[in-house]
């Protein structure tokens, strides 16, 4: 309608346009695009172990934290191979276990004293934005479609779909809104369940799948 009504004001039929104002809905979407197989391979090709690019995906990869955490934790955090901290965003405590190639990530890498990611002047990040639009940068450079925070859900959606609980997913990710891990948890449902009634189908079939008596007539040539 708005650009109809543009249309009428240049074609002088109208003095304004009266849908100019009019606040358009948001398209609904469902936000960041989830990290698949091919993008942590295209990421680990670009960027081999002992690099910044790569350190950064494999902490938010084998953690689950946020830009905002993930900025922030370092060896201090560190207790017997936990990592025990409180979320920037809900001081909500979390305890995730160091897994093996995110310890071989960890020791191959140029690190600060306090936060395992730093700036490439070693320092570090002032803030998760900054940090965040580098991390796109290197995706862009991967040619990547894909941004941190689609690690995490990732993380959500893996853990969902292996059994993990609301209130597992509650504990490893630190959040305080029971929706979060309903979220990934009714999805993984949706999705079992889905499966499984396919399966039930393919087993009592609506239709007699006959199987031919003999071979299928073959042409002789003219």
């Amino acid at each position: 309608m708005s650009q109809l009504f543009d249309w009428a004001v240049d074609a002088d039929y109208m003095a304004t346009n009266p849908a100019k104002d009019v606040k358009r809905p948001s398209p609904r979407t469902d936000g960041f695009q989830p990290w698949a197989d091919e993008h942590i391979i295209a990421d680990c090709e670009a960027y081999p172990v002992g690099t910044r690019e790569r350190l950064a995906m494999d902490l938010m990869l084998f953690t689950g934290l946020a830009r905002s955490d993930a900025i922030k934790v370092g060896r201090q955090h560190v207790r017997d191979g936990v990592i025990e901290y409180r979320r920037e965003k809900t001081s909500a405590p979390i305890y995730i276990a160091i897994l093996p190639p995110l310890q071989i990530s960890i020791d191959a890498t140029m690190t600060g004293d306090m936060a395992f990611l730093v700036t490439s002047r070693g320092q570090p990040w002032g803030s998760a934005a900054s940090f965040g639009n580098t991390f796109s940068e290197w995706c862009a450079e991967a040619g990547l479609p894909v941004r941190a925070h689609g690690l995490r859900k990732r993380i959500a959606t893996i853990m969902a779909e292996g059994g993990a609980s609301n209130r597992l997913l509650d504990s490893f990710f630190g959040w305080s809104s029971p929706g979060m891990a309903a979220h990934y948890t009714r999805r993984a449902d949706a999705r079992a369940m889905a499966l499984k009634a396919a399966e039930g189908l393919n087993v009592n079939s609506l239709s007699p799948h006959m199987k031919p008596s003999s071979p299928a007539p073959t042409r002789k040539p003219l």
